[in-house]
């Protein structure tokens, strides 16, 4: 064996033992490699095979993930997001490890995996407007969905886009950091390269390993089997302070419990349910405090005061969205988003561009075009819309609206519905064949159309479900939706 060959081993090898010792410092698994694969003892004295490219994962959590999340660690208020950055990506880890040891799984049972990651994906969207870090989570907010990737087909763009939709606020954070001082700055300048770091090197990974979508082990189990060992779980960690307290004994049914207090000093009266028993022991009397009703005090006499008004049927209330106040409408450009509000005729944004964001505020019985891909779309307090839009980069959102429809012509990673009533998605040929994720809350009357298998057939609508059931299964809670069957 040449001596420059056994140099280049011997570097390879130091660098797995590098890699193998940062993995283990941030509880992933960690192994020395051979025939391109490590290796893992599964707690039962056999070894599980790790794929390469759930190695080189690790390689990029270790590299951009950990010093992103301590990063957010150094500021209180940013806690929150490192949490749920390291949440998803461990979760994430698990759907790459999955994928080299399963077979392709129904599209259904792929979503129930997935739940934990949309819970994640779902609440980085309930930015808080009060908050001193606002941008910085609406920022994380946008670049988290690149975890949707595991269901798109040509990822690497849609993680890309996921930064493009960010920038904007991620620009914002670098501008109020200009003003502070070190070491506020320095962790708000690190929030935003770090956030870039993961979003850049995950598309350079699956541009690498999963260009054209996850894929999965022919030969591989049922994802329903499917168990991470040592290296997709951890056990949960001891509580704090050691063990539970052991229960309390049990009440000895010789022991008689009396109802008594005694008074306390200073003659006050005695509390507890000794000072319910005297009430009572005081007979007719009991009722000697209390006023007298007189007739000026009764309802049929008091003629000359208003009273409440029964809200009207079917409506909203004087605020809702059917009795919005009626103002001047308007469309403009501010900061990389138009503004179309109070519109009540039809209306196209042909100068929207893919940096930009479009928000729709209290459209009525109108239609709205926005023919270019833009970065997102949110509708706020609409009713009888019809918006029909090319693509968005990130996602379409409706909030606390009704009666809207919305026609999906290219492409929509995620759609989110919060507070609505009467939501009708439309997908084309072209939609469909990438459909979006969609997130809803506290959402009635909401169905998804879809085209028929062939041209010539009737469009397929499928209701989204409203009702759930939850049980409590082996110390877990387990929510379905509620199926109805013919009778």
């Amino acid at each position: 064996m040449s001596s420059e060959l056994l140099s280049h081993l011997e570097t390879a090898v130091h660098r797995l033992e590098a890699v193998a010792k940062k993995l283990e410092g941030m509880g992933l698994p960690a192994g020395g490699a051979s025939a391109g694969a490590a290796h893992h003892d599964d707690g039962k004295g056999a070894a599980a095979e790790v794929s390469p490219n759930v190695v080189e994962f690790d390689e990029y959590l270790n590299a951009n993930v950990v010093p992103f999340v301590d990063n957010c660690n150094h500021l209180e208020a940013l806690r929150p997001i490192g949490h749920a950055t390291d949440d998803a990506f461990k979760f994430m880890r698990k759907v790459v490890d999955a994928s080299t040891k399963c077979k392709k799984p129904p599209q259904g049972d792929f979503m129930k995996f997935l739940e934990p990651l949309g819970k994640i994906v779902g609440d980085a969207q309930n930015a808080d407007n009060r908050s001193p870090v606002f941008n910085h989570q609406k920022a994380f907010g946008e670049a988290i969905q690149l975890v949707n990737w595991v269901l798109i087909p040509a990822p690497v763009g849609h993680i890309t886009g996921t930064l493009e939709a960010a920038e904007f606020y991620l620009n914002k954070i670098l501008t109020q950091a200009k003003d502070l001082e070190d070491p506020d700055k320095s962790t708000h300048r690190a929030f935003v390269s770090g956030l870039k770091n993961i979003v850049n090197h995950l598309a350079e990974y699956v541009k690498a390993h999963y260009k054209t979508g996850l894929e999965w082990n022919p030969k591989g189990t049922d994802l329903a089997h499917y168990s991470a060992g040592a290296g997709g779980a951890s056990a949960a960690p001891a509580a704090a302070g050691g063990a539970p307290p052991p229960p309390p004994p049990p009440v000895d049914p010789n022991v008689k419990i009396e109802l008594t207090s005694s008074a306390p000093a200073g003659g006050a009266k005695p509390g507890g349910m000794a000072a319910v028993f005297g009430e009572l022991s005081k007979g007719e009397a009991i009722t000697s405090g209390l006023k007298k009703v007189t007739s000026e005090m009764k309802a049929k006499n008091m003629k000359d005061i208003p009273t409440l008004q029964p809200k009207e049927k079917g409506g909203s209330g004087p605020s809702g969205p059917k009795h919005a106040e009626k103002r001047d409408p308007r469309l403009e450009l501010r900061q990389g988003t138009w503004f179309c509000e109070y519109y009540e005729n039809d209306i196209e944004i042909p100068e929207a561009e893919m940096k930009q964001n479009v928000y729709v505020l209290k459209a009525r019985n109108c239609t709205i075009s926005i023919p270019p891909k833009v970065k997102s779309i949110q509708l706020d307090g609409c009713f009888k819309t019809r918006i029909s839009f090319s693509s968005v980069v990130s996602t379409f959102e409706i909030v606390n609206s009704e009666r809207v429809t919305v026609y999906i012509n290219e492409q929509c990673p995620n759609v989110a519905l919060d507070k609505c009533s009467g939501i009708q998605i439309w997908l084309n040929d072209k939609s469909v064949a990438e459909p979006p994720v969609i997130i809803t809350s506290n959402v009635t009357e909401v169905n998804l159309v879809v085209p028929g298998k062939t041209p010539e057939d009737d469009p397929v609508e499928l209701a989204l479900p409203q009702q759930f059931q939850t049980n409590f299964k082996n110390g877990k809670l387990v929510t379905e939706p509620v199926a109805h069957s013919a009778a």
